[in-house]
């Protein structure tokens, strides 16, 4: 016991957080759909492979399934791209992961450089304070520029932040080892939250839309979530939960749908399902 508190005491609260970050990443596979958004995980691959010097930009309504995308080409990437440092935050999963300065910190750490938001003495008052929040982006962009390794980074949800964001941070072009991922959401209903999107794309012009699944696709979630409790629902009843997603379009509908249908006899008839939007599927996420 006393050689396990020891070995618990060594681990650093960086390496904590890369332990979350990936046991995140991997949370979020198992909710991807095998053989879906081949297309979307091409455009990443190719971006990747390809001498574009703009970050990339996924984006679409919420519920659509990004952050399990996002973690399928983390993957795919970690796979194909084995002489490449590849670092990913999923902003939101942990508490250290709101706010964009810890973000960029979190990422130059793993690149091997120390930075900080800086304390400066007030000359009227004499007083610490924080430097103003450019300057330290403007710190983060160079380090960025200067990154001589080859490296993809992955920056998820954008939207989860609880700062703003002008993306200063973000160089308008990179070098060609350096690629960057980011996801955001991009949705009516979330017109507060989809100003990250507005905000990057004064930065990059590299941007890909996530559609929405497919009847086909929708179906083949279910199946495959279900599969994971060992069960199976009626042809009527697999028509029944189609025809809502027809009207709301979101696997996030599914996934919370799923949880009802696991415990559905297939032989009974004129069950119900809650008609959730998307702000009530979050919330029971």
């Amino acid at each position: 016991i006393d050689k396990f508190l020891s070995q618990i005491k060594d681990i650093t609260e960086d390496e904590i957080e890369k332990y979350e970050q990936e046991r995140f990443k991997d949370l979020k596979v198992k909710d991807f759909l095998p053989n879906s958004r081949k297309e979307a995980l091409k455009r990443i691959e190719d971006y990747i492979s390809s001498e574009e010097n703009q970050t990339l930009v996924i984006y679409g309504k919420s519920g659509l399934g990004k952050s399990s995308l996002i973690a399928k080409a983390i993957d795919d990437a970690e796979i194909k791209f084995l002489d490449t440092k590849i670092i990913y935050k999923f902003i939101g999963s942990t508490i250290n992961l709101t706010i964009t300065s810890e973000i960029l910190i979190s990422i130059l750490k793993e690149l091997g450089i120390i930075e900080e938001v800086r304390k400066i003495q007030n000359p009227q008052t004499l007083q610490e304070e924080n430097e103003k929040i450019d300057e330290f982006y403007y710190r983060v962009q160079g380090h960025l520029t200067s990154i001589k390794e080859n490296t993809i980074i992955f920056i998820d949800g954008v939207d989860q932040l609880i700062n703003e964001d002008q993306f200063i941070w973000l160089p308008k072009e990179l070098q060609s080892n350096l690629k960057i991922v980011i996801s955001a959401l991009n949705d009516n209903n979330y017109k507060k939250d989809s100003k990250y999107f507005e905000n990057i794309k004064n930065k990059t012009k590299n941007v890909y839309e996530l559609q929405a699944f497919n009847s086909i696709h929708a179906k083949a979630l279910v199946v495959n979530l279900l599969e994971k409790y060992n069960r199976t629902i009626s042809e009527e009843q697999m028509n029944y939960i189609l025809d809502i997603f027809k009207n709301i379009n979101s696997p996030l509908y599914l996934v919370v749908a799923v949880q009802e249908l696991r415990n559905w006899r297939s032989t009974k008839k004129n069950q119900v399902l809650a008609r959730l939007d998307t702000k009530e599927l979050n919330a029971k996420l």
